[in-house]
C-alpha cells in the first residue's frame, strides 16, 4: 500500500517524506488529502480568502505609493465615474499650442 501513498504524492506534487510510518493507510491518504487544496474545498476557500485580503493590503498599498500613476491609469481606462458626481466632463478640443504661431499673430 506504501506504492500508493507515493503515487498519490507524486500525482499531486508532494513530497513523499509526508507518509508517516507510524499511521495507517487510510489515516495517511486523510493527512495527505488536507495537504492537497484540491481536494478539500473549504481549505481552498479559506486559502484563497486570505490572498484575497494580502492582495487587497498589497494592493493599497500600491496604490498610496504611487496615487498619481494609479489615477491616470484609472481616467485612461474610464474608471473615474462616479454615480454622485456622474461621468467626466469631455476635455474641450483645442487646437495645439503653437509658439510660432503666437509669436507671429500681429496685435
Amino acid at each position: 500500500m506504501l506504492w500508493r501513498l507515493k503515487k498519490f504524492c507524486d500525482e499531486h506534487e508532494l513530497d513523499d517524506q509526508e507518509i508517516d510510518d507510524q499511521l495507517t493507510y487510510w489515516e495517511n491518504k486523510e493527512y495527505l488529502k488536507t495537504l492537497v487544496t484540491d481536494v478539500n474545498v473549504e481549505l481552498n476557500y479559506n486559502v484563497w480568502r486570505a490572498e484575497e485580503k494580502r492582495y487587497n493590503v498589497e494592493a493599497r498599498r500600491y496604490h498610496a505609493d504611487n496615487f498619481l500613476k494609479y489615477y491616470l491609469h484609472a481616467v485612461k481606462m474610464g474608471e473615474t465615474k462616479s454615480a454622485d458626481v456622474g461621468p467626466p466632463i469631455p476635455p474641450i478640443r483645442r487646437d495645439a499650442f503653437s509658439l510660432k504661431a503666437f509669436t507671429q499673430k500681429k496685435t
